[in-house]
């Protein structure tokens, strides 16, 4: 009963794109064809940013025909009598994609033609698998040779290319891709609209909370690489997921470095620190439902200075701009470190109090504990 540790993308969850298995009578007696190949969220178009794609290890559990370790069973033989190869169940699929462990049962595969945009804008076009489990789940089973080495920023259905398949080969491991996250896919709320944060120059106008717009005067790219391991704790990113810190925000999955701040605004905190918005570094909100942190072996962080110390929009949730503190600056290189100080330094704010209060981490976890006792979102309305 062999087992495959394996590294693939999760798209999330959707409808069931195969209803209907296969039976031990009648005309669905062979049935391994999708009767869907579109559902909602899934179909021609559908572009997955790094801000929905997920890069798990997950554990492939073929335990179905032991004697056979070269496909990883559907369903389609649960309802089959023994002359048709069953009754037999399918094999299952343990992953994590941030609400704790689940296994579950392969129910279809697929193919589809999608295009896949890396981190340097260059558009490249693949024939790949997918796999449905019985949750609704859909991950890839991508070929690795396909896909060595590409720094994916974003991947989109093109075509379907059919399910007449009853199971998958295992063991297909994804060794030595990245998904690019908060650099390229964060949008930044602009006076243009929302840009992507790699897409941010020098120049640019970022609003923000307290003085409108504001012209972006450094910007300073942090790459992380761990070869075939993955980059130290300290440093992985924290996943604040969708809706996490309450009204509706972030509006989309946000990535952000484990000490940047995110802005928490409540009466609570108003009670036990005098400010009813106060900031907190990312890392000290890992007890909170919806924020974890995540192992990656490459990440870009992106980080931008304004003026002065700001609040400004990341998927519409109220974050920091560059704070240049003695732990942002003992992070860097020593030329991005003198020049924000030379900046902030011309600009008359180097040494200037933050836009708001800095929680330390006894003060955050106290302020989780009534937040999580009275039932209250870390984001009240403003």
């Amino acid at each position: 009963m062999p087992t495959y540790i394996v590294n693939q993308l999760y798209f999330g969850k959707f409808q069931d794109l195969d209803p209907v298995e296969a039976s031990g009578t009648g005309a669905n007696i062979i049935n391994q064809t999708n009767e869907l190949s579109e559902v909602p969220g899934w179909g021609a178009g559908v572009r997955f940013g790094t801000n929905a794609l997920k890069l798990l290890s997950v554990t492939q559990n073929d335990t179905v025909r032991e004697g056979r370790t070269d496909r990883l069973e559907e369903n389609d033989f649960v309802n089959r009598h023994s002359s048709q190869g069953g009754p037999m169940a399918a094999d299952t699929i343990t992953y994590n994609a941030g609400s704790g462990k689940v296994t579950s049962a392969l129910d279809s595969t697929f193919r589809w033609r999608i295009e896949v945009e890396l981190f340097n804008g260059t558009k490249i076009m693949r024939d790949a698998t997918f796999i449905q489990l019985e949750d609704g789940a859909i991950l890839s089973n991508f070929l690795p040779s396909d896909f060595q080495g590409l720094q994916i920023r974003a991947i989109t259905l093109v075509s379907y290319l059919g399910s007449n398949f009853f199971g998958t080969a295992p063991n297909r491991s994804l060794n030595n891709v990245t998904v690019v996250c908060f650099s390229e896919e964060a949008a930044i709320a602009t006076l243009d609209g929302e840009r992507r944060a790699g897409d941010l120059k020098v120049g640019d106008t970022v609003m923000t909370q307290d003085h409108g717009g504001q012209r972006v005067r450094w910007i300073h790219e942090n790459k992380l690489d761990a070869g075939e391991g993955a980059i130290p704790e300290r440093l992985q990113p924290i996943r604040i997921a969708a809706g996490a810190l309450g009204q509706g925000l972030p509006k989309r999955d946000l990535m952000v470095s484990p000490q940047h701040r995110m802005l928490i605004r409540s009466r609570i905190a108003a009670r036990m620190f005098g400010a009813s918005e106060v900031l907190v570094p990312a890392k000290h909100l890992l007890p909170h439902p919806g924020i974890e942190r995540v192992e990656v072996s490459r990440f870009r962080y992106i980080h931008f200075a304004l003026s002065r110390h700001e609040i400004v929009f990341a998927e519409g949730a109220p974050t920091e701009s560059i704070y240049p503190g003695k732990v942002a600056l003992a992070s860097m290189d020593k030329e991005p470190r003198e020049e924000l100080t030379a900046l902030f330094a011309t600009e008359g704010e180097i040494g200037a109090e933050p836009v708001r209060p800095f929680l330390k981490a006894g003060e955050v976890q106290r302020l989780l504990t009534r937040h999580h006792k009275n039932r209250r979102a870390l984001l009240a309305e403003h």
